[in-house]
């Protein structure tokens, strides 16, 4: 019933407040991806009028059934007070939880708090923040391969790695970055 929502709303400008109430109908009834969705829905403004604080309780109900895109979207909120206040720690968890189930973006953001974590000692977080861009880069995601090139290219922990710097670097600008 999704795909017959998502009909409605992106293929038939007369339906689109169909799909919209079959994609609520789904959310209300628990459907994690619904759910997700009408968040989306609920932060573009292309179908109805912008609501964050609906948009962050869809995500919310979502993420709690563990919807990964669902959490990378509420960490965001978390993260840049969009919709809800700023809570740093909601935020980390979250993107851990996305991270863990293998979204680029999620490990892409996890490898930045990691970086730039002033807390912690330079060679661990940056060991640390290497894994979750490796893990990114390995899927494709540019942001991760670019900042995995700049973190060997300027560190003398990973100065032996030239050849992979170049090839990062390459990797990231075929996609635009």
């Amino acid at each position: 019933q999704i795909e017959l929502a998502l009909k409605y709303i992106k293929e038939d400008s007369t339906n689109i407040q169909k799909g919209i109430g079959l994609l609520t109908d789904l959310a209300n009834d628990g459907n994690a991806n619904a759910q997700y969705l009408l968040g989306k829905v609920f932060t573009t403004g292309d179908y109805v009028e912008p609501n964050f604080r609906k948009a962050i309780n869809y995500w919310q109900q979502s993420a709690n059934q563990g919807n990964a895109e669902a959490q990378l979207n509420l960490a965001h909120c978390y993260c840049y007070g969009l919709g809800i206040d700023e809570d740093p720690q909601k935020a980390f968890n979250l993107y851990k939880q996305a991270a863990e189930k293998g979204n680029p973006e999620a490990q892409f953001c996890l490898g930045e708090y990691y970086y730039y974590n002033l807390d912690m000692d330079f060679p661990q977080r940056t060991n640390i923040a290497v894994d979750w861009y490796s893990k990114a880069a390995k899927q494709g995601y540019a942001k991760a391969q670019y900042r995995l090139g700049y973190v060997y290219e300027g560190d003398f922990f990973y100065a032996h790695y030239d050849n992979l710097v170049a090839s990062l670097y390459e990797s990231a600008a075929k996609q635009g970055l």
